[in-house]
């Protein structure tokens, strides 16, 4: 196209329509459903994220054969005794678990020891006060000689989720809670 034919059409426009073009605005219903849109996914991500992180983080903690809640659960107190030859019977605390899953796990306690025996043999793998195994395992956590007036903790895979043993004065005896940290529920 030459200059001045495209000079021409250019001349040709109407006045009223240059206005138009400068003062037009977008409809705000296609940005509205956008941000409506945007909104969704990314709620949607971070629900699904934290449902996902907060399930249990692959794992799954049993005691008696029941999944741990985050409520207390008392101890039976035959499971409390520990019954050892050419001693008498001491006030150990020996809390059975089972954990499910498919992933690896890491157990850390302060005072006590971690013993994790494998699912299918029951061969003792490891112990020590900071373990890790593969799931699906059965681990022993006994505290010798505890104290009433302490709290003892089991942490599971970096501390995001625990096992709180403690005394409960109005029950009598000694109950475990699970806790998740960092989660949904606290």
């Amino acid at each position: 196209m030459k200059n001045e034919v495209f000079v021409q059409a250019m001349n040709e426009i109407d006045d009223d329509l240059i206005a138009f073009a400068y003062t037009y605005r977008r409809s705000k219903k296609r940005t509205y459903y956008k941000v409506l849109a945007s909104l969704a996914a990314c709620l949607t991500i971070a629900l699904g994220g934290t449902l996902f992180f907060h399930h249990n983080h692959g794992i799954n903690i049993l005691f008696n054969g029941y999944t741990m809640k985050n409520q207390p659960v008392p101890i039976d107190a035959g499971v409390a005794l520990l019954y050892d030859v050419g001693k008498a019977i001491s006030q150990d605390i020996i809390v059975p678990l089972e954990i499910q899953g498919k992933s690896k796990v890491t157990m850390s306690v302060d005072e006590g020891i971690v013993f994790v025996y494998s699912k299918e043999t029951h061969q003792l793998m490891y112990k020590g006060q900071n373990v890790s195994a593969t799931a699906p395992i059965l681990i022993q956590w006994r505290v010798e000689e505890p104290n009433q007036n302490k709290t003892y903790i089991l942490n599971f895979n970096d501390r995001s989720i625990r096992l709180v043993l403690a005394y409960e004065e109005s029950q009598g005896n000694w109950t475990i809670q699970k806790q998740e940290i960092g989660g949904l529920l606290k």
